[in-house]
């Protein structure tokens, strides 16, 4: 075996939480470069299914026994480079106690830093003694703290968008709520896991500005809007399309991260509101479900990462194609399943009404503006993968539909 330093090794990486779109983006990104291992908790997961993994590895699922697991893995692989996908490895391997030659080569900042990123309440104090604007807000502990005289619509969030529910990471989402009785449900389960921040509804388009950071300077920059959103009140985009952003998210979203001294990739989240007025919704402190978009237009951050991670001289700020759409297939009907179910009875928080241009929109891949995420000609598995498992979804989410009540 070739030790580390030898310039002859191929360059190896460890991809955790496998189950991830983002994980199966890194490998589709890095693969053709490099020798690529993935790592999840379920054996059947999405990115098990490409074709261009090394090695596939079970996950521990325990904070400690990753940690311990990721020491022994890497002195067998001698990896470059190792990527926390999501929250599921970010939050029990961001501890400053990691041993450093493993905390180099997962490219994260601080765990101070973190901590503030995933920390809704946390960040929006930040930023707002950046002078960044954020939803006006209330954090509440108990419900016997709830405001009064409640402004409807509200959202409903969870200070932490991933939980420890009997040493098993659970995602809690936000609450969007136009009544007192859903706004009362709300904080009944979300309470249940810890503090919950009430806020102000802004009406406004999704934005996100995706960076690379490099001990605290930035490196490359990119933007998405999201045309649809899941849930409808605001979510994540199953349709997506690369744009040049207004200049102020884009100079908000850079000091942000420069005063907290960001290393490596974030995402900042705003909605803009038809006017220009914006409003901070959170950070996310790892990679993004919508990385297909940003890789397919021309900013491959999972390459940018490698170069950080092996002390290399990162290229200039590619230059990346605006207008260009991409698109998850299967989750997107479910958008047009409910769109087209709130247009029919009349409902009014939905982030976009459906019309005729999405009908038309999509026709976008006969002309080259549109590409499907995760799908390659030449090698279908992650996709077909990806689509089997919207489709699942898709199907229970017809199947609540047809039987739930017009209200």
């Amino acid at each position: 075996m070739r030790d580390q330093g030898d310039p002859r090794r191929r360059r190896r990486v460890l991809v955790l939480d496998g189950h991830s779109k983002a994980a199966a983006q890194v490998v589709l990104a890095l693969s053709r470069a490099c020798a690529v291992d993935v790592a999840a908790t379920d054996p059947q997961c999405l990115s098990f299914a490409s074709r261009r993994i090394v090695q596939r590895l079970q996950q521990p699922e325990s904070a400690e026994a990753l940690r311990a697991w990721l020491a022994v893995r890497d002195r067998e692989n001698y990896y470059d480079l190792i990527v926390p996908s999501t929250e599921h490895s970010l939050v029990p391997l961001k501890s400053q106690e990691l041993q450093p030659h493993l905390r180099a080569k997962l490219v994260i900042p601080d765990e101070s830093s973190i901590d503030v990123a995933l920390d809704k309440h946390e960040s929006s104090a930040v930023a707002r003694r950046l002078g960044i604007k954020v939803p006006g807000s209330t954090l509440v502990r108990a419900l016997h703290e709830l405001p009064e005289q409640p402004t409807y619509p509200l959202a409903v969030k969870p200070i932490h968008s991933k939980v420890l529910v009997e040493g098993t990471l659970r995602t809690l989402t936000v609450r969007i709520c136009a009544t007192s009785a859903e706004r009362i449900q709300a904080y009944r389960q979300l309470l249940q896991h810890g503090a919950v921040v009430e806020q102000e509804y802004f009406r406004g388009r999704g934005f996100g500005v995706e960076a690379l950071f490099e001990h605290g300077t930035p490196r490359w920059l990119f933007a998405h809007e999201r045309v649809h959103e899941f849930p409808l009140t605001g979510g994540g985009s199953t349709y997506r399309r690369a744009v040049e952003a207004p200049e102020a998210i884009i100079a908000a979203s850079v000091l942000l991260l420069r005063h907290l001294r960001w290393h490596g990739v974030a995402m900042v989240e705003f909605k803009v509101a038809d006017d220009g007025d914006y409003r901070l919704m959170e950070i996310n402190p790892r990679l993004w479900g919508s990385l297909p978009l940003a890789v397919a237009a021309g900013v491959n951050f999972p390459l940018g990462l490698l170069q950080i991670a092996c002390g290399e001289r990162l290229d200039p700020q590619p230059c990346y194609r605006r207008g260009f759409y991409m698109r998850d297939v299967t989750a997107d009907l479910r958008w047009f399943m409910h769109a087209g179910r709130a247009r029919w009875q009349g409902r009014g928080l939905s982030v976009k009404s459906i019309t005729a241009g999405d009908f038309a929109g999509l026709l976008r891949p006969l002309w080259g503006q549109e590409r499907w995420d995760l799908f390659r000609w030449r090698e279908p598995e992650l996709w077909i993968a990806l689509s089997r498992r919207s489709l699942e979804r898709s199907w229970t989410g017809l199947h609540k539909l047809v039987r739930r009540p017009a209200s």
